[in-house]
């Protein structure tokens, strides 16, 4: 069995409401890191994190915003799809259907196999999570579990399920921005994409 070390980043893009996510991390691992800031987005905030943070063999890193909330026996779920399988899982959140992923579990070879890139530095808040996919599709590195039940449910305010912000309204101001970079940026190799310094 993998380690049962699991490495939390919590994007908290949102004021600090406390959701129980936090505190099902804060109880049980010690390994939380919380970033983000209000008004530039996730983007810069997590691709600063993934190239700097200490990751060891064996470690699953999972990238989480405030507004998700994990259904009772997350982590054992978790740990046993790792089992037999190396990369990432895309979940079902009860809100995206499209190739998209919303929270990023993946495994310490995973991260390494993306040259730790998360969420490029190009991006402000938007289609970072769109790439991530891409690059991982190309990577053969992901596990589609979408028709498996809800283990994180996403309380987006698009679905109504919470109220919009100032970070959403950021958000939706760049998203023109974002997109036009995803274009730009899916015209690239995939070795381009996961070197840090191109845009």
């Amino acid at each position: 069995m993998r380690s049962q070390r699991m490495m939390q980043f919590l994007m908290q893009r949102f004021a600090a409401r406390g959701s129980p996510l936090d505190q099902a991390v804060d109880s049980e691992f010690d390994d939380v890191l919380i970033i983000g800031t209000k008004k530039r987005g996730p983007c810069q905030a997590v691709h600063r994190l993934s190239t700097t943070v200490a990751v060891d063999p064996g470690d699953i890193l999972i990238l989480a915003s405030d507004d998700f909330y994990p259904r009772p026996g997350w982590d054992a779920w978790v740990l046993n799809h790792f089992e037999k399988f190396d990369g990432a899982l895309m979940v079902n959140d009860g809100l995206q259907t499209a190739p998209i992923l919303t929270i990023p579990i993946l495994t310490y070879n995973c991260f390494m196999a993306l040259n730790r890139v998360l969420n490029h530095p190009s991006y402000h808040c938007c289609r970072a999570d769109v790439e991530l996919f891409d690059n991982l599709f190309e990577l053969g590195m992901i596990k589609n579990l979408r028709r498996n039940p809800v283990m994180f449910e996403h309380r987006h305010y698009s679905a109504g399920k919470r109220e919009k912000d100032e970070n959403d309204t950021y958000a939706l101001k760049k998203l023109p921005e974002d997109r036009k970079t995803y274009v730009r940026r899916m015209k690239m190799s995939l070795d381009k994409r996961l070197n840090h310094g191109i845009g």
